[in-house]
């Protein structure tokens, strides 16, 4: 108040001419301005919500999936295969890029809706203590995709969980910076497609080998078992993980009393047996809580999902399930595709065909 008084008279200039030690002295102990300080930024870390499965096997197939999203602003998407496997190879190839790249953000990000994606944004703005996410107003999403694209908040690797609904708006929240890059699970190539750009970036993952499917009963179950037993029992199954990890949880949850063979002779004792074993649910913590673990339901959602996407590979595949797996004449299918679509046109009068009758591949 005083050096105001001064300064307003004249008499502050002119004492700091007759004694400017003493004018130093005074200024030293005036009070500081206040200063606004930030929050220190947060260390990156994962907001993955799956624990790490000590039992998986396919570290190889990790190998493409870590060249494809190791490059600057990559966007990849694992091919075609079952969505369970889809999502244990994500959750690994999160962990592996935590170990290898500790000073990385890892994001999981549900996608299957609009409500899940928002969530998942939720998440990550919670995370990273994005200012202003908590006001009423505040537009979250779009908050979130501005942090992303800012290269000065370092590099980070998001993974999109079951985009299976092309209708959904993702791309616009989803930048294309240098620092970072996407990794899509997707039952849907034409969701993915449309993230993606491009085929080239889909990574074509084929179905899982009788060794690794060994190699994961064996973890699953645990202790020894007898090696002709398990060979049989993988290739019942088809080598399908979650069948593997259903029916060794049911072997080791009644073990010594059910063995893999004891567990062979009922699955195949009739079909009634087959269908009680498949359609126990096991549980699976590494999951999604709202998939369904047995692999009788989970068959039964993707083909009411192939049902409504395209009804004429529904109907082929049903009829398809009429023969063995091996070996069925191409010409029959071409056949059973003709059938239906003039049956499909005379019910309707011919003006709508909905069932496809594109020639079938010549694969068995």
């Amino acid at each position: 108040m005083w050096v105001q008084r001064w300064t307003d008279t004249g008499l502050f200039w002119w004492s700091a001419v007759k004694n400017p030690l003493g004018l130093l002295t005074v200024m030293l102990t005036l009070p500081a301005l206040p200063t606004e300080t930030l929050p220190p930024r947060p260390k990156p870390s994962s907001t993955v919500p799956f624990r790490r499965d000590l039992d998986f096997v396919e570290r190889e197939v990790l190998t493409e999936i870590r060249k494809k999203c190791s490059e600057p602003a990559s966007r990849a998407a694992l091919g075609l295969i079952s969505v369970e496997r889809k999502s244990q190879l994500a959750i690994e190839y999160s962990y592996l890029v935590r170990e290898e790249h500790p000073q990385r953000w890892v994001f999981w990000v549900f996608a299957g809706n609009v409500a899940r994606f928002e969530e998942g944004y939720r998440t990550i703005a919670d995370r990273v203590k994005l200012p202003r996410r908590d006001e009423p107003t505040a537009d979250v999403v779009r908050l979130v995709s501005n942090w992303l694209g800012d290269e000065a908040n370092g590099q980070w690797i998001m993974i999109l969980d079951n985009v299976d609904d092309p209708a959904v708006p993702l791309s616009s929240f989803l930048p294309q910076t240098q620092t970072g890059s996407i990794l899509i699970t997707s039952r849907n190539r034409d969701a993915a497609f449309r993230l993606l750009g491009s085929d080239r970036d889909i990574i074509e993952i084929e179905q899982m080998g009788e060794s690794h499917a060994l190699q994961l009963l064996r973890k699953k179950i645990g202790g020894e078992i007898d090696e002709a037993d398990a060979v049989r029992l993988v290739q019942v199954l088809d080598c399908m993980p979650l069948a593997i990890t259903q029916a060794a949880a049911y072997i080791k949850q009644r073990a010594p009393r059910i063995t893999v063979s004891r567990y062979l002779d009922v699955f195949r004792k009739s079909d009634e047996d087959q269908e009680s074993l498949l359609n126990r649910d096991a549980g699976d913590i590494r999951r999604d809580p709202s998939a369904k673990n047995s692999i009788i339901t989970t068959w039964q959602i993707s083909f009411e999902y192939i049902r409504q996407q395209t009804a004429s590979a529904a109907q082929l595949l049903s009829w398809m399930s009429l023969f063995d797996r091996q070996g069925i004449p191409v010409d029959l299918l071409r056949r059973c595709c003709t059938d239906n679509s003039s049956g499909a046109n005379s019910s309707e009068g011919g003006s709508t065909n909905n069932v496809d009758s594109r020639p079938v591949d010549d694969k068995n």
